[in-house]
């Protein structure tokens, strides 16, 4: 059995116990799921989102606090803040080059801006996974459409995932977040993006691009990045990339020098020593909190495991996806990036993740914290389309074996 096939088998088998275990946790007593703030009873958010600007730093959420994604799409289209509108305006500001690496690409907005700063001379690779890239040894038509217009394409032609979310504009800006370039992920999921303006990191970043792009390294290598701390506008950031790049160790190193507060809103988290950390922490009194995707509580899944040592989790009340990969240590550090918390981030996949340390970057990821949870209270979305979740679920490559 090819590999393909066996995630489409486990997918489907984590569906379907998502579709018949789902209600019954929704329907636990709130108490033993999260507990209420004031807040609860107050109408989801209805207005635009717009970004956050930091000085060089900008702090993107999607428009997606309703229960059903039909009604997360249509406000994202509303939204003249909605992320796919941000990109393609950014890629409109480039004047030299874009480099690019990406899951998937398939926003049609997004591949016409790419088209259209290759038709003015900006230089446009993209590096992707090969899965996205080509189906059957052709390419897809929207990858088809951009090499037709001179844009670079690279696969990585290997069984772990080329799960990357940044762009780099001009050697000067990194944009990063856990957005794939999709039309659920721009409309639909929750997610998070940052745009940041720095040299130093874009540096960091260029050289994980160069040594995928360039030299084909898709596995292990991306670990001596040259500048290990990059301050910007008072925060002080820290850059791992994967897999084997030191990430696990320096999210661990951070959880375990948290003394107030935990809180995390995740994709999935199947890492059995971040739960064993998270267990630690809130034995020693601190407030740890979370929010998981009720797709992805499988087998695999700590949700469970805090559930039962009474740590305060919940289910995300978003029929779409909760796609985002944060934690947020003590109200002033911020972990973020591609990396869903999985053996597979670690060793197999190629992912980014950023630690910040700054105050102020800290309670923009708390504002979003506080959304996700009153809509996780107050919406009872249906489950996800099954074939929507299965495709995520092969995405993310969660599975920790």
């Amino acid at each position: 059995m090819s590999q393909r096939v066996r995630w489409i088998a486990l997918a489907a088998l984590m569906a379907a116990l998502v579709a018949c275990q789902a209600p019954a946790w929704r329907n636990m007593p709130l108490q033993q799921q999260m507990p209420i703030q004031n807040w609860a009873s107050a109408p989801i958010f209805q207005g635009f989102n717009a970004p956050i600007q930091l000085g060089d730093v900008m702090v993107k959420f999607n428009n997606a606090y309703h229960e059903l994604y039909t009604d997360n799409e249509q406000a994202g289209h509303q939204d003249p803040h909605n992320p796919d509108k941000i990109f393609v305006g950014l890629v409109q500001q480039a004047k030299k080059s874009l480099d690019i690496a990406i899951y998937d690409i398939t926003e049609v907005s997004i591949i016409q801006a790419l088209i259209q700063a290759r038709q003015r001379g900006v230089r446009v690779r993209i590096v992707t996974e090969s899965d996205s890239l080509a189906l059957n040894g052709q390419l897809r038509p929207q990858m088809q459409a951009m090499a037709d217009a001179g844009i670079f394409l690279r696969g990585d032609e290997r069984t772990g995932l080329m799960h990357h979310k940044f762009m780099i504009m001009d050697g000067q800006h990194v944009i990063t977040s856990s957005m794939n370039l999709t039309h659920n992920s721009l409309y639909r999921d929750n997610n998070n993006a940052l745009k940041i303006s720095s040299p130093q990191l874009a540096a960091n970043y260029q050289a994980e691009f160069d040594r995928l792009f360039e030299q084909g390294l898709f596995g292990p290598g991306g670990k001596d990045v040259p500048f290990p701390v990059v301050k910007v506008d008072g925060a002080s950031i820290q850059t791992y990339f994967s897999p084997r790049g030191g990430t696990k160790q320096a999210i661990l190193e951070t959880l375990g020098r948290a003394r107030q507060s935990i809180r995390f809103a995740v994709f999935s988290v199947t890492d059995k020593d971040i739960q064993q950390m998270l267990v630690r922490k809130a034995r020693e009194g601190l407030a740890i909190e979370g929010i998981f995707d009720g797709c992805m509580i499988s087998q695999y899944s700590i949700y469970q495991e805090l559930l039962t040592k009474n740590i305060p989790v919940m289910i995300d009340g978003n029929q779409a996806l909760l796609h985002s990969k944060t934690f947020i240590v003590d109200r002033r550090v911020v972990i973020t990036g591609s990396y869903n918390f999985s053996m597979s981030a670690e060793e197999r996949n190629n992912e980014n993740t950023l630690i910040i340390q700054s105050p102020k970057i800290a309670a923009a990821y708390e504002q979003e914290h506080e959304r996700l949870k009153r809509a996780s209270v107050q919406n009872n979305p249906p489950p996800y389309d099954n074939r929507a979740c299965s495709s995520q679920v092969i995405d993310d490559d969660i599975n920790p074996i």
